[in-house]
């Protein structure tokens, strides 16, 4: 939140990060990863408790199985800041994060 924005996090509804393959095989012998699925509608993600006076959340670790470093969209349907809530239609996607591929 911008400094100047009154108000704290109190709610996000229905947040998703988008496509994700629903798993991979590891290749012991060679460490080649075989991707099954993509799931287009993407990985529901989960926020730890919303606390009083919270103006950042941190969503808790989740699994997104992809070939390389990449981008996604964080989409959720509506958020509560203070006594606001903004409805966002279709849970259209609202911040781009970037994903590291995990060593």
């Amino acid at each position: 939140m911008r400094p100047n924005t009154t108000g704290a996090i109190t709610s996000i509804v229905t947040p998703i990060i988008n496509e994700t393959h629903v798993s991979a095989n590891l290749k012991l012998a060679d460490g080649s990863l075989i991707y099954k699925s993509l799931n287009k509608a993407g990985v529901n993600v989960v926020f730890p408790a919303f606390g009083k006076g919270l103006r950042e959340v941190t969503i808790l670790p989740t699994i997104m199985i992809y070939p390389n470093d990449f981008a996604r969209i964080l989409k959720f349907r509506s958020m509560t800041i203070g006594d606001e809530t903004f409805i966002i239609g279709g849970g259209s996607g609202v911040k781009k994060v970037f994903c590291k591929l995990a060593k």
